[in-house]
C-alpha cells in the first residue's frame, strides 16, 4: 500500500472513517458529486441572462451559431452578425455583468442552463436535444419555469425557483443533503467543506452511512484531521500518477470544485455558507425555509412517531419524510411536512432505494401489511411492515397517514389525482 495511505490508517486504526477515505481516494469516482468548476454564476447573473433572452426573443426560438467563435473561425465558419438575436443577448449580458463571450455563453453557460431547466436547446428540426450528450445545437428558447422566475414578485420566490434549478443541475443532491442534515444531529452544526468533500459528496452512501462517517470523522482530534488532510494532499498529487486524467488523483481540483459547489449552495434557500466557502449550515435566515423553532421542534416530532406507532428505535432504521422537507416553500410548509403523519420508519437500505431515485416516490399507499411509495409515473417502491418498514398496523393510523399524504400532495404539488398504486409487493 502507498506510504501516505498507510499513514492515514495509522492515525487511528479503529476509526472507520479513515478506512473509508483510504478506499474512496483510490477509486476513479472519488470526487463524487461533480459539476463544471469553471462556470461562475449566481441568482443575479441568471436573472440578467433570462431578462436578456426575454428582451430579444421573449419565449420564442432563437438561433445559435455552431462551432467555435474565434478570429480564426470568424471568416471560416460563420459571422456572428448572422445570428443577431444571439449576439444581442450576449452583448446585453456582457454590458451588465462584465463577462461572457459568444463562445463561453454558448458552450459553457448554455449547457449548464439547459441541464438546470432554464433554457431548452434544439437540433435543426426543432427536436429538443439531450443536455447531457454532445449534440449539434441550432436553436434555443426559455423554459416556462425561467419565465416564472422572471415574473416572481418576491426575492424569496426567486430564491426558491433558483434553488429548484440548482437542484436539477445537482440531480437532486442538494435537496437530499438538506433532508439528511435536517434529520440528523447536525441540523444546528457548522459543516466544513472537508466533511462535504470526504463524505457528503459520495452518492453511493446511504444517509445512515453518511451520518456514521461524520461521527467518526468528528471523533478525530484536530491534529489528527490536519494530519489526514496533509497526507491526502501528498497522495492526491497528479504528478504522482501516470496515464489519463481519470487515472490520476488531484486534491487541489477536488477541493476547488467542492468550494464551487458550496458557492452555489449559498444561492439556495436551503443553506447558509460563509464568505470563503469553507463552511455551511442549514439556512435559518430570512430567505431560508428553516427557523430555530422549527429545528428544535423536529426532535419532538420524531419522538411522537415512536409513541404513536408503539415502536422502539432500532439500529439500521431511520425515519423517512414521505414528502421531503426540502419541498417546502416557506416555514409554514416545513411544519406541515415535518409532521408525524408524514413520517415512516424504514430500514436504511429501503430508505436509500428511495433517495437514489431523487425522493420522487411521494404518493403513498399503505395498509397494515405493506407500504408502497409511487412517483407520479407509477414507478413503485414496496416495503413490508415489520420487515423493512415499521409502523402501526391499526387501521385508524394507516388511514390517517394516507389521508394526510393526499392532503399534502394537493398542497405541495397541486396534485389531487388518484393513482393505481395498490399493487401488492412481491
Amino acid at each position: 500500500m502507498n506510504v501516505n495511505l498507510k499513514s492515514i490508517l495509522d492515525i487511528d486504526q479503529h476509526n472507520n472513517f479513515l478506512k473509508y477515505i483510504v478506499e474512496r481516494i483510490q477509486k476513479d469516482t472519488y470526487r463524487g458529486v461533480h459539476i463544471s468548476q469553471h462556470n461562475r454564476y449566481d441568482l443575479d447573473y441568471v436573472i440578467k441572462l433570462i431578462e436578456s433572452i426575454y428582451k430579444f426573443a421573449e419565449n420564442d426560438f432563437f438561433e445559435i451559431p455552431r462551432g467555435d467563435y474565434s478570429e480564426r473561425e470568424k471568416t471560416k465558419k460563420y459571422d456572428i452578425q448572422n445570428y443577431p438575436i444571439f449576439k444581442n443577448i450576449v452583448d446585453e449580458i456582457k454590458k451588465h455583468e462584465g463577462k461572457g463571450s459568444y463562445n463561453s455563453i454558448k458552450k459553457n453557460f448554455f449547457v449548464d442552463f439547459h441541464r438546470m431547466g432554464i433554457i431548452k436547446r434544439y437540433d435543426k428540426n426543432f427536436n429538443q436535444t439531450d443536455p447531457f450528450k454532445r449534440q449539434i445545437v441550432y436553436h434555443a428558447k426559455l423554459s416556462n419555469r425561467a419565465i416564472k422566475l422572471l415574473n416572481a414578485e418576491t426575492i424569496f420566490e426567486k430564491y426558491r425557483f433558483f434553488t429548484d434549478f440548482l437542484d436539477i443541475l445537482f440531480k437532486k443532491h442538494l435537496s437530499g443533503l438538506a433532508d439528511l442534515i435536517y434529520n440528523s444531529n447536525y441540523k444546528e452544526s457548522q459543516i466544513s467543506v472537508y466533511e462535504f468533500m470526504f463524505i457528503l459528496s459520495d452518492t453511493q452512501l446511504s444517509n445512515v452511512e453518511k451520518v456514521k462517517l461524520l461521527n467518526d470523522f468528528n471523533s478525530l482530534k484536530k491534529y489528527q484531521k490536519e494530519r489526514l488532510i496533509s497526507l491526502l494532499r501528498s497522495y492526491a498529487n497528479p504528478n504522482n500518477f501516470q496515464g489519463e486524467k481519470t487515472d490520476k488523483r488531484d486534491f487541489h481540483n477536488w477541493i476547488n470544485e467542492s468550494q464551487q459547489i458550496l458557492s452555489l449552495m449559498k444561492q439556495t434557500s436551503y443553506f447558509q455558507v460563509d464568505s470563503e466557502n469553507k463552511y455551511f449550515t442549514l439556512n435559518i435566515g430570512n430567505l431560508g425555509i428553516y427557523s430555530k423553532n422549527i429545528i428544535v421542534r423536529s426532535q419532538s416530532v420524531k419522538k411522537e412517531y415512536f409513541k404513536l406507532h408503539n415502536f422502539e428505535k432500532k439500529n439500521d432504521f431511520e425515519l423517512h419524510h414521505i414528502i421531503p422537507i426540502s419541498k417546502s416553500r416557506n416555514k409554514r410548509e416545513v411544519k406541515d411536512l415535518d409532521n408525524v403523519k408524514n413520517l415512516i420508519y424504514l430500514h436504511k437500505d429501503k430508505h436509500k432505494e428511495i433517495t437514489v431515485k431523487n425522493n420522487k416516490n411521494v404518493y403513498l399507499f399503505i395498509n397494515k401489511n405493506e407500504v408502497i411509495f409511487c412517483d407520479f409515473e407509477l414507478n413503485k417502491i414496496c416495503s413490508k411492515n415489520n420487515f423493512d418498514s415499521l409502523y402501526s398496523s391499526k387501521d385508524s393510523i394507516t388511514k390517517m397517514l394516507d389521508e394526510y399524504n393526499k392532503m399534502m400532495l394537493k398542497k405541495i404539488y397541486d396534485y389531487d389525482y388518484t393513482l393505481n398504486c395498490k399493487e401488492y409487493c412481491v
